[in-house]
């Protein structure tokens, strides 16, 4: 991810840690979606949103009064996650479900289930390209100052695509059904409403970032 003298120890410190949160991460991914398709969205949100606090809460405690650095955060990242694939796994195992883990036909239902999730799957691979790329061309042509000037810019970036995944997710169950029904006026409905609340979303998001961008700093 870098080459430099002065940002390789803290790139180093972080991701060495912050891999080990991958699989917890895949799995709440997983677990989340199958909750949903139980008809529990209230339940998989909360469960994300429980993992994410608790991301926080740590990231204060192990940045500040433990004195950790960078390592910490990405420690957060671990526990936080990890907390969120128990609680997940608990509630598939010990809770009242209707889908079940089944091995039949798995070969013949292989293709649906590539054919499926392949959009996901390279909408996350190509950000993740694309952040690549973004990071080396930053810090060939701007140096350090740049680089942390971009990762600002990446933190306002996920603010605005809190409401985003938030939207893309309250309406794929919605519009799975309408779409299974052939109700294409119920798509487009469905569609038009989450384009006005996002398009109100972003610019509210954008007069705060452009009138107060210290805000956005003492966030960062």
């Amino acid at each position: 991810l870098t080459k430099d003298e002065i940002l390789y120890p803290f790139v180093y410190d972080y991701y060495s840690v912050f891999l080990w949160s991958a699989p917890f991460c895949i799995f709440m991914q997983i677990m989340d979606r199958i909750i949903r398709a139980e008809g529990k969205p209230r339940l998989a949100s909360g469960i994300t949103i429980m993992a994410n606090v608790i991301n926080l809460i740590l990231d204060v405690v192990f940045m500040g009064p433990l004195k950790m650095g960078i390592k910490g955060a990405a420690l957060a990242s671990v526990i936080g996650f990890g907390v969120g694939s128990v609680v997940f796994l608990c509630n598939f195992l010990f809770g009242k479900k209707t889908l079940h883990f089944s091995c039949q036909n798995l070969w013949s239902r292989g293709y649906e289930i590539i054919k499926t999730g392949s959009p996901a799957a390279m909408g996350v691979g190509l950000v993740a390209v694309k952040i690549f790329c973004l990071n080396k061309i930053v810090t060939t042509t701007a140096g350090n100052n740049g680089m942390i000037a971009f990762s600002v810019c990446l933190a306002a970036l996920s603010i605005i695509s809190m409401f985003i995944s938030g939207a893309a997710q309250t309406m794929m169950p919605i519009l799975g059904i309408y779409y299974g029904e052939k109700d294409f006026t119920g798509v487009r409905m469905v569609l038009k409403r989450a384009f006005r609340i996002l398009m109100i979303c972003a610019v509210v998001v954008l007069i705060v970032l452009e009138t107060a961008p210290g805000v956005l700093l003492a966030i960062y």
